[in-house]
């Protein structure tokens, strides 16, 4: 117990350190946080206080990768209705954020229930597989982005939970939704929603959130039932709520959402298939020769 609060007690101090570095010497993202925040109608002197969260995040992560397994029940308090939807044996979609420290969270809930995670890749090779290797010591099940229509097919019939963020702009412009989130039009994944729908399993929202004491409490923030037949204007309609559910907790806790990933970027669009260039080509091709 007291390591656990010793250890907890020296992420803040060593984490505002490490942040003071990153985000006040260094200034990496540090005009494209304040310009987001002042976007979103919030006060851009709340940039140091973003980076000394992600600082306090990453010494977390660093304490819980030590020698032992943490007993995470002192670290992450989970709302009563968590506690009863992990224990409810149909499949649950979780759509969260990068709120808090969602990584830690993550840890905790599989502790409870197989839970398996979307998860994207550091470019740092070491990185990344420090990072992984990390979530699957405490039995976070990872897949990635391509992989997740197998990984729902297989772990929700079975009752277990599949957890997406949902602030991430999607890589593609199908199976997305553009909607006002921050100031800004931005494309939200519809995946949760579509998958939730077609596994006919609960769609809820956890958004995790700093305690005062330095602990994270997580909270079911709302839980859709899936529609009778699955359908995209019930995946849109969700997907909308969750949005401005997301949007509302930002907004009441920017210090503690992740401003410094680029949630407004579009992909390119998508080039046509080269089958259906051809018949163009072919026919420009016919009007040089007869001009010829």
């Amino acid at each position: 117990m007291l390591r656990t609060k010793l250890g907890l007690w020296l992420c803040q101090p060593v984490g505002r350190a490490l942040a003071w570095l990153v985000g006040g010497v260094l200034r990496v993202r540090r005009a494209h946080v304040e310009a987001s925040l002042a976007r979103a109608g919030l006060d851009p002197r709340v940039a140091p206080e973003v980076y000394a969260g992600l600082g306090r995040g990453v010494l977390e992560l660093v304490w819980l990768s030590l020698p032992g397994k943490r007993s995470l029940e002192r670290v992450v308090v989970m709302g009563p209705e968590l506690r009863r939807l992990l224990t409810e044996p149909t499949g649950v979609v979780v759509a969260t954020a990068h709120t808090g420290n969602w990584d830690l969270a993550a840890c905790a809930m599989a502790r409870e229930r197989r839970l398996t995670v979307v998860t994207k890749h550091f470019s740092s090779k070491l990185a990344d597989l420090l990072w992984q290797g990390l979530r699957r010591r405490y039995g976070v099940q990872l897949v990635s982005a391509g992989a997740v229509t197998r990984a729902a097919a297989r772990e929700l019939p079975r009752g277990g939970a599949l957890a997406m963020v949902i602030d991430q702009a999607p890589e593609r412009r199908r199976a997305v939704v553009t909607h006002p989130f921050l100031g800004e039009l931005a494309d939200v994944d519809l995946a949760p929603a579509l998958l939730a729908a077609r596994y006919r399993a609960p769609l809820v929202a956890v958004f995790p959130e700093r305690l005062a004491d330095g602990r994270q409490r997580l909270e079911v923030v709302a839980r859709f039932e899936p529609p009778g037949v699955p359908e995209r204007a019930w995946a849109e309609r969700v997907t909308r709520a969750l949005t401005e559910a997301l949007a509302d907790q930002v907004r009441a806790r920017p210090a503690e959402w992740l401003w410094l990933h680029r949630r407004w970027k579009r992909p390119p669009p998508e080039r046509p298939a080269l089958e259906a260039l051809k018949p163009a080509h072919a026919a420009r091709a016919r009007e040089l020769g007869a001009g010829g």
